[in-house]
Parts: C-alpha cells; structure tokens; sequence
C-alpha cells in the first residue's frame, strides 16, 4: 500500500524505535510518530499498536490512538476555528496538530454564508488521490435522513436551531430536537450564514418539516421589555 492511500485509515504497526516522548511505529515500510502521552504504558521495541494515521500541519507522519471525531463516513459536529477565502474554513475534529478543511466548493458562493469562527457544523472526513484529509459538509439531503416527523403540536414553542443551507427563498435549520426547519426570509431578522445558532418560534409544520419565525421571537422580547 502506498502511504498516500494510508492516510485518514485506522492501521496496526509494530514499534521499531523510541525516544523520550515518541515511539516509532512502523507500516509497510513507513514511519508514523505517536507521543508517548497518549499511551498508558511505555511500549516495548515489537510491540503492535493501531492508531489513526494521517500527516500532520507540519508535514510529518503522525499516528494517534485517540480517535479524531469525524472519519471517513462517520459524521460529527466540529467547530470552525479559522477562514480562508482562497480555501475554505478550517475544523477541529480532535486532531490536536491538525485542523481539517472544508473545501470551498462545499461551501456557499458568498462568502458572507460561510460559517464563522466558533461555529459548529456537521462534516465527515474525505481522503482525495493525493492522501490528502478534507473536511466534507452535510448536505440538506443527509439532514432529510436524520431529522424527526414535525407537526403541529410544536406551534408557537421556540426552537434553539443551527442554520444548515440557505436558498433563496429562506434558510433551513437543524433545532436543537432534531426537527427540520425552514424560515421563510420574510421571517428572518436579518442575513444568514451556516453553522449559526438562532432562537425561531414554530408557526406550523408542513412536509415533515417545522415553519419557524425569528420575527415572532424579536416581537416577545421587545414586548416584554415595554412592559
């Protein structure tokens, strides 16, 4: 196996060499560091361990047997921890010399759609033909696929939510109980973006999916702060 096709995979090697913070685990003729910190014991020269193998921000062969939180096809929340428009936004996914990014074709065209940092979105890792490890965003369709039937009892309760596409005719959110939303932009307060956390009270329920308002919420608030 070439070490481009290892990357992003969970391998088993043996240790053939350690230092006073690293052991050298050894795969098919390729080297992955793995710091001693994340082991419980000291391994031994021969020993086999598995760990998740990638390379790092500084362009080295890492091995950790802490998990990342995303895999490829196991999807999972990450927050954004920075911006480049020239690439993407970049993701924590729990690698800790490595953030992930999530390419800008993903991404909405107008940069003022894109998540900011702190956000929270849902994405899973990609491997493309060069090894490389991106970050792929969930789509409205794998959200059709997770959410709960929505109806009517929900009126008038206000819905935490996270915006997670937006067209133009409104946005559509995840709440917090994993309902489908949508906002229609006559109900919004202003512009959206992906990844952000909004209050929205629920006005009705069509297609499996909850009718929310953000208006209706600014409208409570300001009443009851003339009261």
């Amino acid at each position: 196996m070439e070490l481009k096709d290892m990357y992003g995979k969970v391998m088993t090697g043996t240790v053939t060499d350690l230092n006073k913070d690293e052991a050298f685990v050894q795969i098919e003729g390729n080297t992955f560091s793995l710091e001693l910190t994340e082991l419980e014991e000291t391994p031994e020269l021969g020993d086999t361990i598995a760990g998740f193998v990638y390379e790092n921000q500084a362009h080295k062969n890492r091995m950790t047997v802490d998990l990342p939180t995303v895999m490829p096809g196991v999807w999972d929340y990450a927050e954004v921890t920075n911006i480049r428009t020239d690439l993407g936004v970049f993701v924590d996914v729990g690698l800790v010399d490595k953030d992930i990014v999530v390419s800008l074709d993903d991404l909405p065209l107008e940069h003022s759609e894109w998540p900011k940092k702190g956000d929270r979105v849902m994405v899973k890792l990609e491997v493309d033909h060069k090894g490389r490890l991106w970050g792929k965003l969930a789509d409205l369709n794998l959200y059709m696929q997770l959410v709960r039937s929505a109806n009517d009892t929900l009126k008038n309760k206000d819905e935490e939510s996270t915006v997670i596409a937006i067209r133009d005719s409104g946005t559509f959110v995840i709440t917090e109980d994993y309902y489908l939303g949508f906002i229609h932009i006559n109900e919004q307060d202003g512009p959206m973006h992906i990844g952000q956390h909004i209050k929205a009270r629920a006005i009705g329920s069509s297609h499996r999916r909850l009718n929310l308002s953000m208006r209706l919420v600014l409208l409570r608030k300001s009443h009851r702060m003339l009261k």
